[in-house]
């Protein structure tokens, strides 16, 4: 060890630590600081968790960035990864200690909305990370009115992240208290405050909805989607995204509103009495959805590559279809949407925008719902007249109009054939014309879909052909993929092996049997001996009474014979 040690050199930051006065600047400056955080250096360790380290880090990363000096973004820099290190003592250090969490969350409070990025991006990197590591300690800081500061801030989508991460409950009994704790604590009224007092420019209205579709997702126990599908809450809600929705900011509310609604009824844990609710208070928003379907408000001319629509669907419509069309699974809401004619709405936009294969998915689909309803199919063929516009339809298909319909079309049109079977009654809607459509055009789609893409394998010895079956003698082994099953052959074990043939000699093929041919008899080929396979390796490697292993033998001979 005395050789390798008068080679050593200690680092600038082992000098540092290991004097009496360290400066946190001078740690900062060393090449090599961050490698010792996450190699969890103890000395460094000891050094950087200590009250007042922390504190001027924290000031650095979150106060003092913003004077523009070099040397202080350097040192924020700097300090921002050190806590991206991870070091658990420093997390600890920081939840328990109030003075600390006061500098963390009080940017919150004394900040504009919306914060700098060099101040949001490194505050929510932080307070991510005391979510995770120290759940307990933080979440009870947050709880003396400190959580409601997030949602002042809610113009970040990065501030909506973190509300999620404080709701994201999953097994952990903390969590779980705390969203219960946030939820009676009128969580949802500040949503509903935020959507109202934003101007629909904002981010905020946008980010809202963003925010309640995440925590639908990530939310296991389903007591936040029972909150939101409350009256006192949806109520406030549908009239904020339905306010305006003729302008284009507010498209993006509807449509994210929508697809909202969308999830809560397509939701398996939100119970019946919460979903009747829902369902209860959507019938009474109805006329207003029948408007979002009609007018997209002011959007932009759209080009394709082979067309240009003046009007657009726009995202905020497609949402709304889909939103109606789960609608439509709930029995209890059929004579509203026959009522105020949703159904018709959604199929004019269906007919009407022939290239959106998003809308013509929800149609589909919404058209499948309304077969399984009897009230729903009657209105499907008396008001909304499917028979006849999928025959109008296909006229305009077969004159190079519509093609986009085609693939729908023929499913929608197999659904409603196929209906038959489990209420014959629809058959009396059939006219003479969807019969004739339905023998002809759609079963010739069919086959022709039924096809596989570039056609069946094709098998060398079933091939027929006008004149009768094809003598596969007149093919030469090499061209038969798969040669016929056929008995092999028994050989007998004394015929002697064949002679070594060249690979490049001119008898090559005449010395031994082809592939087809060995196949076929049931032999198998070596190139160093054609033997019988049997006897080979029937054959004991170390016969009784021998040594493998000599103990005279050459572990290198000189020349030695592959073949032997």
């Amino acid at each position: 060890m005395a050789f390798f040690t008068q080679f050593y050199e200690e680092t600038a930051l082992q000098k540092l630590l290991g004097s009496n006065s360290i400066k946190l600047e001078d740690v900062l400056e060393c090449d090599d600081v961050l490698q010792e955080c996450k190699m969890r250096n103890t000395k460094l360790a000891e050094f950087m968790s200590k009250e007042e380290t922390v504190s001027q880090m924290l000031r650095y990363v979150l106060w003092d960035s913003k004077e523009g000096n070099d040397t202080i973004i350097n040192y924020a820099y700097l300090s921002s990864e050190v806590f991206s290190c991870e070091m658990e003592v420093i997390y600890e250090k920081i939840s328990t200690t109030d003075s600390l969490l006061q500098l963390v969350f009080g940017v919150l409070e004394t900040g504009s909305s919306p914060l700098p990025a060099h101040i949001s991006m490194p505050l929510v990197k932080l307070v991510r990370r005391l979510i995770i590591l120290q759940p307990e300690n933080t979440t009870a800081y947050l709880k003396n009115g400190r959580a409601n500061l997030f949602l002042n801030h809610l113009d970040s989508q990065e501030m909506g992240s973190l509300i999620v991460l404080l709701l994201a409950t999953e097994d952990d009994q903390e969590e779980l208290a705390f969203c219960e704790w946030w939820l009676k604590n009128g969580l949802l009224d500040q949503f509903n405050h935020h959507l109202k007092t934003t101007d629909a420019d904002s981010e905020v209205p946008l980010n809202v909805v963003n925010v309640l579709k995440a925590i639908i997702d990530h939310n296991d126990l389903g007591q936040v989607t029972d909150a939101i599908l409350s009256p006192s809450f949806i109520t406030p809600f549908m009239d904020t995204i339905l306010k305006t929705c003729g302008t284009n900011p507010r498209c993006m509310v509807v449509r994210g509103g929508m697809e909202l609604i969308a999830k809560l009824l397509d939701f398996n844990k939100v119970s019946m009495s919460a979903l009747s609710s829902l369902v209860q208070v959507l019938g009474t928003y109805l006329p207003k959805i029948v408007i979002v379907l009609k007018d997209p408000g002011k959007l932009e001319p759209t080009e394709g590559p082979c067309y240009t629509l003046a009007q657009p669907l726009g995202g905020h419509r497609l949402s709304t279809v889909h939103m109606v069309c789960n609608l439509a699974k709930i029995p209890t809401i059929t004579d509203s949407l026959v009522k105020y004619k949703v159904l018709e709405v959604c199929a004019d936009l269906f007919f009407a925008y022939d290239m959106n294969s998003l809308l013509h998915n929800h149609f589909a689909a919404l058209v499948r719902v309304m077969l399984e309803n009897t009230q729903l199919t009657g209105h499907l063929f008396s008001d909304l007249h499917i028979v006849d516009r999928i025959l109008a339809a296909s006229k305009q298909i077969e004159a190079g109009k519509g093609k986009g319909l085609v693939g729908h079309l023929t499913m929608i049109s197999n659904q409603i054939n196929a209906a038959t079977i489990a209420n014959p009654g629809i058959a009396k809607y059939f006219t003479k014309e969807w019969k004739e459509y339905s023998a002809s055009t759609l079963s010739a789609k069919n086959k022709r879909d039924g096809f596989l893409l570039g056609g069946s394998m094709p098998n060398y010895f079933e091939m027929k052909t006008e004149a009768g079956p094809v003598d596969i003698s007149q093919y030469d082994d090499a061209d038969i993929p798969v040669a016929p099953k056929a008995e092999a052959k028994p050989m007998d074990a004394s015929e002697p092996a064949a002679e070594w043939t060249d690979f490049g000699s001119a008898d090559w093929a005449d010395s031994v049997e082809s592939p087809g041919a060995m196949l076929s008899t049931g032999r198998s080929f070596s190139p160093a001996a054609n033997t019988n396979t049997d006897a080979a390796f029937s054959a004991d490697p170390f016969p009784p009474n021998t040594d493998p292993f000599p103990a005279n033998a050459d572990p290198f001979p000189t020349n030695p014979d592959p073949v032997s």
